[in-house]
């Protein structure tokens, strides 16, 4: 829906305007200018309740279902690395789930899965699901 067009006053060809309009006139262009400031107040505060959202969003931590989910899906993706390798043990599980954990929380900069944050549950698991580091992987089977 568009806003509706302000009607510019026009004086008519050889008339001067009277008193009583000029008064009108810059009543009307100090309305403007005040509609105007509040449309630029409205502006700022809309942009700073927007950066408010994302902060106390990316502060909510995951509630303690999602933790044990996003932790029930690094125990399930280290199981299925190791048993594709033929390698699973015990000692290379649990070194395979610290090293998917380490990622997890490494990228938020968090030292509990508890503490991620609530609005990336979703970014967590899929990066918890492609989790594939040969390189560590590796490691661990060379160590256990």
């Amino acid at each position: 829906m568009s806003e509706p067009a302000l009607a510019v006053y026009e004086e008519p060809a050889g008339e001067a305007m009277t008193r009583p309009d000029a008064e009108v006139m810059r009543a009307m262009a100090a309305m403007a200018a005040s509609m105007a400031s509040i449309a630029a107040s409205m502006d700022a505060l809309t942009r700073r309740m927007d950066e408010l959202e994302r902060e106390v969003r990316w502060n909510t931590p995951l509630t303690p279902v999602q933790a044990r989910r996003v932790n029930e899906a690094i125990r399930e993706r280290a199981r299925a690395l190791l048993k594709q390798m033929n390698a699973l043990s015990e000692k290379r599980l649990r070194a395979a789930r610290k090293a998917i954990r380490k990622s997890a929380l490494k990228r938020y900069g968090v030292s509990k899965v508890s503490e991620l944050p609530k609005a990336e549950y979703q970014v967590v698991m899929r990066q918890v699901e492609a989790w594939k580091e040969l390189g560590t992987l590796k490691e661990i089977l060379e160590e256990y």
